[in-house]
């Protein structure tokens, strides 16, 4: 079976953003009027049913959903992961109580969120306060399958694991080395400045005036040493070369997702891991093991 192109994974994915139905955006007699709040959660509810409608009715005629549906290990692992999360009581958007719950609590979030612009900006409109939050919770609300989508996206179309085995260790000691760079010229930064702060004013002028470059060091420095070094997709627990390291990267991104949607069985990213293409499989035992791992060196950093 012939994997989706790359143009059908970002379809998919991006569905959401390119088909958002106009009744999801803020409506435009808010910008006269202050909403109620039953005029807000009327409106967050049929926000979400909009969304829900979406998730369950036009992104499985996609080709890469059509693709996924076809293959009954995907199917067994949805339906483990699904069974699971009904059975914890963690309702699914479509759930008409759990959308109801939902549009109530983003309704104060988006409240909330005008009075705090008011309290600013006096001319700020409802309209205007709430798009940007409206516009987060559309696109960040990402479903089970969206997460597998992106794991596979990497699988098949990136060389990330590759990428972090070289390239990881120069990035590291790029940084440091910059870190002690800018850290040195700050010093002589400091040495070469007028210490007193009368004569330093009174001098001003373009020649002596030392705010400009002492402001851009000091936003170098910020902005070194308040990020990571590596990017985001690189920080994982791959350290050794072989000839699985594609499908550790695969196990470590169902780890992450795991996390994030609340928790799965082993048996779910076993079967998860037949979906055709993959080049190699590990067993429930081995993939428990693993994600042990990825929990003790999350916790090890965190703990740094």
């Amino acid at each position: 079976m012939t994997i989706p192109s790359l143009t059908e994974f970002t379809d998919y994915l991006n569905y959401y953003a390119s088909h958002r139905p106009e009744s999801t955006q803020a409506p435009a007699h808010w910008h006269e009027k202050v909403p109620t709040k039953k005029e807000v959660v009327s409106f967050v509810n049929n926000f979400w049913l909009e969304w829900g409608n979406i998730n369950a009715h036009l992104k499985p005629q996609l080709p890469y959903a059509k693709w996924l549906s076809q293959q009954p290990n995907y199917r067994s692992a949805a339906e483990t992961a699904f069974r699971l999360r009904k059975k914890r009581r963690t309702r699914l958007v479509l759930d008409k109580e759990a959308t109801e719950s939902r549009a109530s609590a983003d309704a104060e979030l988006l409240i909330d969120r005008f009075r705090t612009d008011k309290s600013f900006f006096s001319d700020t409109r409802f309209d205007t306060a709430v798009s940007p939050l409206l516009d987060r919770l559309w696109s960040s609300s990402i479903t089970w399958s969206d997460l597998n989508a992106r794991a596979l996206l990497e699988y098949f179309y990136t060389d990330h694991a590759k990428q972090t085995l070289e390239l990881r260790p120069a990035l590291v000691t790029k940084y440091e080395q910059a870190q002690k760079a800018v850290e040195e010229f700050m010093a002589t930064l400091t040495a070469v400045q007028c210490s007193d702060p009368q004569l330093s004013k009174a001098l001003g002028g373009d020649i002596f005036s030392y705010s400009a470059s002492d402001n851009r060091a000091k936003s170098a420095h910020r902005s070194l040493f308040n990020r990571s070094p590596i990017p985001r997709w690189m920080d994982n627990p791959i350290k050794r070369r072989g000839e699985r390291i594609r499908e550790q990267l695969l196990v470590y991104r169902y780890w992450q997702m795991n996390k994030r949607w609340g928790g799965f069985p082993a048996a779910v990213v076993r079967d998860l891991m037949y979906i055709d293409s993959i080049d190699h499989q590990y067993n429930e035992r081995t993939i428990e093991r693993m994600f042990a791992d990825f929990t003790g060196t999350k916790r090890q950093k965190s703990q740094r």
